[in-house]
């Protein structure tokens, strides 16, 4: 999928619409500098200094021309597959 943010592409006397996709994921970490040896970074990082996890919720929302034809400017399966091969392997 390639990111199109030129309004240049747009044909402005074709319906245009939006089309919005949510996905959530988890991911882990556990922050410590390398620097540092255990103690000082459960000093500095506290309680964080464990592997621990946060939920994320991210919303995309793209806009496109009406195919007249299909009645719709992307499929959103692919908009959904797209998202989710994006947020494989993520690190934080």
């Amino acid at each position: 999928m390639e990111s199109v943010a030129e309004d240049s592409k747009l044909n402005t006397t074709a319906k245009i619409t939006f089309l919005s996709c949510t996905e959530t994921f988890a991911a882990a970490h556990r922050p410590s500098s390398k620097s540092l040896n255990d103690d000082e970074n459960r000093k500095l990082f506290g309680k964080c200094n464990q592997s621990h996890g946060h939920n994320y919720r991210v919303t995309v929302t793209i806009r496109g021309q009406i195919d007249p034809i299909s009645g719709m400017f992307m499929n959103i399966y692919k908009l959904q597959e797209y998202m989710q091969h994006q947020f494989k392997g993520i690190k934080i």
